[in-house]
């Protein structure tokens, strides 16, 4: 059963958000289109000897002397999604090809665990296997859900227990399988959860269903298959169901389609302070040249009170906003919330292909610790200074501007397709450094950690403190 049908713009996150903040601001004109600064050089843990860079942007809300950036790990199978520990390791979902040197789209799944015992910003070693399945790959999201771990991977999601004993390992419970008819454009998955509410013990598992084609309503649907069975499942869209012990395992209850309108919405987070859910969606491609987007990218919002209790239809393929020029095609009640264009409009640095988002770590600086990091694959097959549309973005909900956090089109970056947000650091993984999806394995994984300011700079007062204290986000499932 689902709700009824509203219109996207009551899914807006103020009542003051304007056409001017739905649409976006961009910050950084002509002017602030100057060479970034480079922050500093990434250590290579494993390749002693080489040197790399990132740079940030040169938006003047980003001062180059609060971070430092460090290549986490490199040489990885396509690494896509990420999830941190209470003990501070990170788990790495990554995709190694069936063959040595084989494609992204011919592979396995291996979840890795990596530990950075010194905080120096480097994982102190190649990296433990804490999962590995022939499941067809490529593994596109990891999420915790209470005591499980979730596994996008191919057309299926993995539900995963850890296993007894001293180490840290997983073994599969069950499976979500879904059935997508040939061929399918946008097939594969992403994930969100969150705690059930009215229920602690169970987990509600958010996932995207892609439309088939570039710029068409899909009218075919798909089935699912394992801890659910049904049918009927509408594309375009984003669906939610239930996750809780049963039995001697798990089951999945309570199927329901959550949002429509949506060519690919292949970024989904919760808010932690409202429990809102934000989602990305990617706009859809050039009808005579695929490298030029007629609609732009979005990021849209569903407010907590309206998960599962209304059905927001997000426009797509009728209503969007043309890229480039900004013009409102179809419903203006369809607009998102905002519509990502080129700093400056229309034909500055571009920002395509919008992947995953997270929510900002509360230990960055003032000004980019209250609001949405969004990143960007760009153009596959090519990488460094000849991908114009990679990097990552951070946006103001307050303001609704946007700038380049992670500049794009830059040496040593290829797809910084997925991020991870700690209490004062940025994790983003690049699916494949040198451009190709398929070859020897060329993911990194960078960090970006906040530095304090120097110790006397903001009198830290008892008050303060309270303060900070009460308003730190917690993560529902840290393990």
């Amino acid at each position: 059963m689902q709700g009824a049908t509203v219109p996207k713009s009551a899914a807006r996150r103020r009542d003051h958000d304007s056409e001017l903040a739905a649409r976006g601001t961009q910050r950084g004109g002509g002017r602030r289109l100057i060479l970034p600064l480079c922050i500093c050089a990434a250590s290579l843990r494993f390749h002693p000897g080489a040197a790399l860079a990132l740079s940030l942007g040169a938006d003047p809300a980003i001062d180059p002397g609060r971070f430092k950036i460090t290549e986490f790990v490199s040489g990885l199978s396509f690494p896509y999604s990420m999830q941190s520990m209470a003990d501070g390791s990170v788990l790495v979902a990554t995709s190694p090809p069936v063959a040595p040197g084989g494609s992204l789209f011919s592979s396995t799944v291996e979840i890795l665990r990596f530990v950075d015992a010194d905080n120096n910003g480097v994982a102190d070693g190649p990296g433990q296997s804490v999962f590995s399945a022939p499941a067809p790959g490529p593994a596109t999201a990891i999420r915790f859900a209470g005591d499980h771990l979730l596994v996008a991977t191919g057309p299926s999601i993995l539900v995963l227990g850890r296993d007894a004993g001293a180490g840290l390992s997983f073994s599969q419970v069950g499976a979500v399988n879904f059935s997508f008819p040939a061929p399918w454009s946008h097939r594969f998955l992403t994930l969100g959860v969150r705690p059930s509410p009215g229920n602690p013990a169970a987990r509600d598992v958010f996932f995207n269903v892609g439309a088939r084609y570039n710029s068409l309503a899909t009218v075919d649907t798909i089935s699912a298959t394992g801890l659910l069975n049904a049918s009927g499942l509408a594309a375009d869209s984003v669906y939610k169901f239930t996750l809780a012990p049963g039995g001697a395992g798990v089951a999945a209850a309570d199927l329901i389609q959550i949002a429509s309108g949506l060519r690919n919405a292949f970024g989904l987070a919760f808010e932690p302070s409202t429990g809102d859910l934000w989602l990305t969606d990617n706009g859809f491609d050039g009808l005579l040249d695929p490298s030029e987007p007629v609609s732009a990218d979005e990021l849209n919002r569903i407010a907590a009170a309206d998960i599962g209790t209304a059905l927001p239809d997000f426009g797509f393929p009728d209503s969007y906003i043309e890229y480039r020029t900004g013009n409102q095609v179809g419903d203006p009640a369809a607009a998102p919330l905002l519509a990502i264009q080129p700093i400056p409009a229309p034909d500055g640095k571009e920002s395509e292909g919008a992947a995953d988002l997270a929510f900002s770590p509360m230990g960055f600086p003032a000004g980019l610790n209250d609001g949405l990091f969004i990143a960007f694959h760009g153009r596959t097959g090519t990488t460094g200074v000849d991908n114009e549309e990679n990097g990552v973005l951070f946006f103001d909900p307050d303001t609704g501007e946007y700038f380049e956090f992670l500049r794009g089109q830059q040496s040593g970056l290829g797809y910084p397709d997925s991020l991870l947000a700690t209490d004062d650091a940025l994790f983003v993984a690049d699916l494949a450094s040198a451009g190709g999806l398929s070859g020897a394995p060329s993911g990194r994984i960078w960090k970006i950690t906040a530095i304090p300011e120097p110790a006397g700079t903001v009198p830290l007062t008892g008050l303060v403190l309270l303060g900070l204290l009460a308003w730190r986000r917690h993560r529902p499932d840290a393990h």
